[in-house]
């Protein structure tokens, strides 16, 4: 039952940065850049092994369709109750989603690439100029330390 709302929780998070898009290929960019973002395989971003080593014990690993802006996502949660997820979305939102979640949030210099972390979706960061992602570990509440972890494994993935 804790599992189902764990999985529920991280779920709802996840659509929460749904964007009004209809289409998995979104076109986006000022004159200077211009880029095409498809759907993603986050699960290569974060692996099984990769959530195995962070969240111990055993992993359930699930995934969603692509919708809207949400671009692939990957959701894991140990036995325990703890999760970690990577959602993809088109790098153009970046900006517009780190303004909208900005009260309370903070930006990350040690991740790599521009990050931004929200207490209360977690860890915002801006891969590359095709995708953003939404990173976050939670287990009683979001875990900033882990997301940080997880962001760098997902920037290098990624990259």
């Amino acid at each position: 039952m804790y599992l189902n709302k764990i999985v529920c929780a991280a779920l709802c998070v996840s659509l929460l940065l749904v964007g009004c898009r209809r289409n998995a290929d979104v076109e986006y960019g000022d004159d200077a850049k211009k880029g095409k973002a498809a759907s993603v395989d986050a699960c290569s971003w974060f692996t099984k092994q990769n959530a195995e080593a962070m969240l111990s014990g055993k992993i359930t690993q699930t995934s969603s369709p692509v919708k809207g802006s949400i671009l692939g996502d990957c959701i894991y949660v140990s036995e325990q109750g703890a999760s970690a997820s990577v959602t993809a979305r088109p790098a153009a939102e970046y900006a517009k989603t780190v303004e909208s979640y900005k009260e309370g949030a903070e930006e990350v210099p040690d991740v790599g690439r521009p990050a931004v972390w929200s207490p209360k979706v977690g860890l915002l960061v801006q891969l590359n100029d095709v995708y953003m992602a939404q990173v976050l570990v939670s287990h009683e509440g979001l875990n900033k330390e882990l997301s940080v972890q997880m962001a760098k494994i997902v920037v290098e993935n990624a990259s």
